[in-house]
């Protein structure tokens, strides 16, 4: 009897010790730990730094675009529309004076292999001598891609909407990291920062399968990826972000259940802040960690009730 209140209590103490460990490592991330983004912004004028931010012309990209040039980046914009590219070329440059912004056109939706040359094109010939340090995998989305609401039955999702959902989610991204590798491990280019975002959608959410099978694809390569090039040596971080409620004109936030939203520039802000958190995956902000965690406690059958009910809510409102 006495071994077993021993092993007993051993048991208490190591998962108190557990938590405490949890709860000291969230405290220090969220709020006692300084940015370390500064890092990649270069001191040297004849090589200065750049962002390239996918999927920059609307939502989140357009936050982080706004963000990282108030911060002194300057910003290559990723989009599929020259216009609308155009327009935000034009906004940026009015509001951030001191600031260089380029474009690059390219149909994430697609198998666009010239498109993507023209994205790696730019981002290895930047103007000035401007060398990429940081890159942003911000493009994305749900149904609202293929002219569908954000949730959606797979069972009425078609074989080209399932081509679209992949390519824009997971083949994109991972083409252009591919691609853009040996500026991203350069000696001459240390160091650099790659940002993928991911979704709360990854706990493989019913109403929303593709999105939320991607997005947890995403993740994983986020983490294996980082991995990688710390094992390798080189100077490459990379983050995860569990992106929950951000109120987008796609995906306003009273669809998705209005719980820890952020604004687009609220997030960007969030996920630059992590820099240097030693973290492969993580939610951006507190809060999206406690909805984060809630959906962690939660009964399955409330998290797959609450979907039908805002799948329901979205089909009466069409």
């Amino acid at each position: 009897m006495a071994s077993l209140i021993s092993a007993l209590a051993c048991i208490g103490l190591l998962y108190s010790l557990k938590i405490l460990y949890r709860l000291l490592v969230l405290t220090w991330v969220y709020f006692i730990r300084p940015t370390s983004v500064s890092r990649y912004l270069s001191t040297d004028p004849s090589h200065p730094s750049w962002a390239l931010v996918t999927g920059s012309t609307d939502g989140i990209g357009l936050g982080f675009s706004h963000e990282l040039c108030s911060r002194g980046f300057n910003v290559l914009l990723h989009g599929r529309n020259p216009e609308k590219l155009a327009r935000v070329q034009a906004d940026l440059l009015q509001k951030f004076p001191g600031r260089s912004v380029e474009t690059a056109v390219a149909d994430a939706a697609a198998y666009d292999n010239a498109g993507l040359r023209n994205v790696v094109q730019k981002a290895t010939s930047l103007p000035d001598g401007g060398r990429l340090r940081v890159l942003v995998h911000n493009v994305g989305g749900g149904g609202p891609l293929v002219g569908k609401g954000v949730f959606e039955l797979f069972s009425d999702t078609t074989v080209d909407e399932v081509d679209t959902l992949i390519n824009v989610n997971a083949r994109f991204p991972v083409r252009l990291t591919a691609a853009l590798l040996p500026v991203l491990t350069a000696e001459s280019n240390a160091p650099t920062l790659v940002m993928n975002l991911g979704s709360m959608a990854t706990y493989g959410l019913p109403y929303s399968v593709l999105y939320s099978a991607t997005k947890s694809f995403n993740l994983t390569f986020s983490a294996a990826f980082g991995r990688e090039m710390k094992s390798r040596g080189h100077d490459v971080e990379v983050l995860g972000f569990v992106v929950g409620t951000t109120n987008t004109t796609g995906a306003p936030a009273e669809t998705q259940g209005n719980m820890g939203v952020m604004t687009p520039r609220e997030l960007a802000k969030a996920c630059l802040d992590k820099s240097g958190c030693r973290q492969w995956i993580l939610p951006p902000s507190f809060k999206h960690w406690i909805v984060s965690n809630i959906n962690d406690s939660v009964p399955e059958v409330m998290i797959v009730n609450q979907m039908e009910k805002l799948w329901t809510l979205e089909k009466k409102g069409k």
